[in-house]
């Protein structure tokens, strides 16, 4: 399925900020039909192994697939968020609740019915089980996020700069295994279903992305970039074409300078406030990736509530105001006709916030 070019209809952005008013919940019906066609599912999604086993309830559920995906979705993010926030009255977070569950990106990612909501679910959990102590359950969740989808374990930065071995070996023994059991949940041999993935992430990478179709509703870094050469260089179209190539091709070496900046930042906030570091890998694994739909702002979920729980400081209603614009909708207009707002705005946000955790003052001791 590739991404339709909006504007979809004359009368968008008008009658929806979401994807497409004629495409409800399409990634649902994306990952069903290899399954109905008795296809092999690595021939056609393009995830790594550990996303059939968040894939294979779904297809368990056979016609209710739609109805217990919107259930796990809605009902776990919120009771894992509401669990999350330690600090206010029962009002005061059922206040902040409904706000995150209307929020843009939850939005989005119900709109098209996509497993990001999945990993999201992980993440959280991850988190509990890691506050609660229990580092067996914490590593296991976020093993099978990490395994379905790599960039959750960015989310390891905490315990990196910490030199916390034991987390970091466990939940890279855990992402192995349910990478295993991913492959052997695949009706073909181990080597074709590895041969299909391979084949469809590339197939995939060069649609969205040597193709350009994944720039439409992106949070991504290089869509940003591509952005940016299509505003300043459309008098030269095959100059920004040429720009735009090179911006590919050198984005590798751009993520991995991205990569050692987040280190860099992890361990000059190795002993700040928990949601600093979780927001630097957050950031990371939306900006650095070079497909990253709007639906992936839904991992500043966990560093805005641990944000709330943190102590008062002078910088709060900054970031209270910042996390607020990056989950509220800004696709209303579109530069050119193909290219929303949010590719240009959200990414600023993000690195906006970036800047003042690191630049902000520790809060004041308890007098």
């Amino acid at each position: 399925m590739i991404m339709h070019i909006p504007p979809f209809s004359p009368k968008k952005p008008y009658d929806t900020f979401l994807f497409d008013p004629e495409e409800r919940f399409g990634d649902m019906l994306y990952y069903m039909y290899p399954y109905k066609m008795d296809m092999n599912p690595a021939a056609m999604v393009c995830y790594f192994p550990a996303a059939f086993l968040l894939l294979e309830p779904l297809v368990l559920s056979g016609k209710f697939a739609l109805p217990v995906y919107l259930a796990i979705s809605f009902l776990g993010t919120a009771i894992l968020i509401y669990k999350t926030l330690e600090v206010g009255s029962v009002r005061e977070k059922s206040y902040f609740l409904a706000a995150i569950m209307l929020s843009y990106p939850m939005m989005f990612v119900l709109d098209r019915a996509n497993i990001e909501s999945f990993l999201l679910i992980l993440v959280l959990l991850w988190w509990r089980m890691r506050s609660a102590g229990k580092e067996l359950l914490a590593a296991l969740f976020l093993g099978l996020a990490g395994a379905a989808k790599l960039y959750p374990l960015l989310y390891l930065l905490p315990d990196l700069v910490k030199f916390r071995w034991y987390r970091l070996f466990l939940t890279a023994g855990f992402a192995a295994l349910f990478s295993l059991l991913g492959l052997l949940l695949l009706p073909e041999s181990m080597a074709e279903s590895i041969r299909l993935i391979s084949r469809g992430i590339k197939f995939w990478h060069v649609v969205y992305v040597d193709r350009h179709n994944g720039v439409p509703y992106s949070t991504s870094g290089l869509s940003f970039v591509k952005f940016i050469i299509a505003v300043c260089f459309s008098g030269d179209i095959n100059f920004a074409r040429m720009l735009i190539r090179l911006s590919i091709g050198y984005w590798r070496i751009a993520a991995i300078a991205g990569i050692v900046l987040m280190l860099l930042a992890g361990w000059k906030l190795r002993n700040r406030e928990d949601w600093r570091l979780v927001f630097v890998a957050s950031a990371a694994m939306i900006l650095l990736t070079p497909i990253s739909f709007d639906y992936k702002l839904l991992h500043l979920f966990l560093p805005c509530p641990l944000f709330i729980n943190s102590k008062s400081a002078s910088t709060d209603f900054i970031f209270a105001v910042l996390f607020g614009l990056l989950l509220i909708p800004k696709a209303y207009y579109f530069i050119p006709i193909f290219i929303s707002t949010n590719v240009f705005i959200n990414p600023l946000l993000i690195c906006l916030v970036f800047i003042f955790v690191l630049r902000s003052p520790r809060p004041a001791p308890l007098s």
